[in-house]
C-alpha cells in the first residue's frame, strides 16, 4: 500500500470515528467516554505518526485529515435520518455548508488544477531583442511521462518560441528509476529540439547533472552547466549563462560563469541568466536584461491576500508566485511550472496554476 493510500485509509477511518462519536448528539445524548475515548485515539494516533514523517509527510497527513474527514462525517449524517432531521433548519444547513467546502476544495486541488495547464505569455521590453520569443518549461517534476507531460510540450510547440529554457526539475524519482526511464524523457526533449531547434537545459534539484546530460546529447539539447553559450537566432544574438543547482550562496564555478555572461551584456545581444531558483537574482554580479527560473511552484498552493503560504526561495511572496518582476535592479520571469511536488508531499495546486511560459521580446519604446 502506498503512503498516500496508507494516508487516505487513515482519514477515512479518523471521519468515521468522529461520525460516531457524533451520532448521540442527533439523539439529544452526551458521547460516552468510549466514543469520546476512540476519537483522542486517533487524534493521537495522528499526532504519533506525524512525529515520524517528513515535513511534506506532515502537510499531506493534515491535507487529507482536513479535506477527507467532513467529507466522512458528512456521509454518516446523510445516513441517519435523525441527524438530517436535527440539521434541516438554517443553523444546520450552515452546518452542512462548513463540512462541504473542505471534500470541494479538496477535490478541486487534487484533481482539477494540477492538470489545468495555462500558457503564460508575458512581454519583455528589450530593444536588441524585439521579435525574440522565449518558451519555458520548468518543473516538469514528473514520476513518468504521461500524456499531460506531452500535451505541455505540444502546447508550447503551438506557441511556436525561437528557442525554449529548461530551467531544471525534469523528474522527481529514484535514482535507480531514472537510470533506466531517462530515454522517456530524452523521447520528449527531443520532440521539442526538432521542433523549435535550440533548446536550453539546466539541473534542478530533484533531477541530477549526470542525466540531464545524458538527455541532451539524445536529443540534441544544450546543457549549461555553469557555462555560457552564444546563440545567433534569427539576426538575434542571445547569450545564455546556466547555473548548477544553487541555494543563496553561489559555487564558485556558476559565479565565474554569471561574471562571463555579465560581461557579455551590450546594446546589441540579449542576455539571459538561467538557474532553477530564482535567489540567483540576489548574488548576480552584474546586469543581465532577463533571469529566467522557476523551483517554486508558484507557491503551489495561494491564499488570497496572503498569496504563497511556502515558496522554498528568499524571494518575496509576490515574486514566488510567479510571472516578471524585478529584483536587485534585474528582471526576472518566475515560472510556476507544469508539475508538483512529488513524494510525500500532497499533490496539490491551489490558486497556482501550472504553466508553461512564452516570453515575447520588444522594442522598449513600444
Amino acid at each position: 500500500m502506498s503512503f498516500s493510500t496508507q494516508l487516505l485509509v487513515f482519514a477515512i477511518v479518523v471521519g468515521a470515528v468522529f461520525g460516531f462519536a457524533l451520532e448521540p448528539v442527533w439523539r439529544d445524548a452526551r458521547p460516552s467516554p468510549r466514543r469520546l475515548g476512540m476519537v483522542a485515539a486517533v487524534m493521537l494516533a495522528a499526532v504519533a505518526w506525524a512525529a515520524t514523517l517528513t515535513f511534506f509527510g506532515v502537510a499531506h497527513l493534515a491535507y487529507l485529515l482536513a479535506t477527507v474527514v467532513p467529507a466522512v462525517v458528512l456521509f454518516t449524517i446523510a445516513i441517519n435520518p435523525l441527524a438530517r432531521f436535527r440539521l434541516a433548519t438554517r443553523p444546520g444547513r450552515l452546518v452542512y455548508l462548513i463540512l462541504l467546502l473542505p471534500p470541494i476544495a479538496g477535490l478541486y486541488a487534487s484533481h482539477i488544477e494540477p492538470f489545468w495547464l495555462r500558457v503564460d505569455h508575458v512581454t519583455v521590453a528589450n530593444d536588441a531583442g524585439a521579435g525574440l520569443r522565449v518558451g519555458v518549461l520548468a518543473d516538469l517534476q514528473t514520476t513518468g511521462i504521461g500524456d499531460y507531460e506531452r500535451d505541455a510540450v505540444a502546447q508550447l510547440i503551438d506557441e511556436d518560441p525561437d528557442l525554449v529554457v529548461i530551467p531544471g526539475d525534469l523528474w522527481q524519482v529514484d535514482a535507480d528509476y531514472i537510470a533506466v526511464a531517462w530515454p522517456q524523457w530524452a523521447e520528449l526533449i527531443s520532440d521539442l529540439v526538432d521542433a523549435v531547434g535550440t533548446v536550453v537545459m539546466i539541473e534542478g534539484n530533484t533531477d541530477h547533472i549526470g542525466f540531464i546530460e545524458r538527455i541532451a546529447d539524445e536529443s540534441g539539447a544544450v546543457v549549461l552547466h555553469d557555462r555560457v553559450e552564444r546563440f545567433e537566432i534569427d539576426g538575434t544574438t542571445v547569450v545564455i549563462g546556466g547555473t548548477r543547482d544553487l541555494a543563496l550562496q553561489p559555487a564558485g564555478p556558476s559565479l565565474a560563469a554569471m561574471r562571463r555572461l555579465a560581461a557579455a551584456e551590450t546594446d546589441e545581444v540579449v542576455t539571459i541568466a538561467l538557474s532553477h531558483r530564482p535567489d540567483i537574482a540576489f548574488w548576480l554580479p552584474g546586469p543581465v536584461d532577463l533571469v529566467i527560473s522557476g523551483h517554486t511552484h508558484g507557491g503551489q498552493i495561494q491564499l488570497p491576500v496572503l498569496g504563497p503560504i511556502m515558496t522554498a526561495s528568499a524571494v518575496s511572496r509576490d515574486v514566488a508566485a510567479g510571472g516578471l518582476h524585478e529584483v536587485n535592479g534585474n528582471r526576472i520571469y518566475v515560472s510556476t511550472g507544469v508539475g508538483r511536488e512529488r513524494g510525500d508531499a500532497p499533490q496539490v495546486r491551489f490558486g497556482a496554476r501550472p504553466s508553461i511560459g512564452v516570453l515575447d521580446f520588444s522594442e522598449a519604446s513600444g
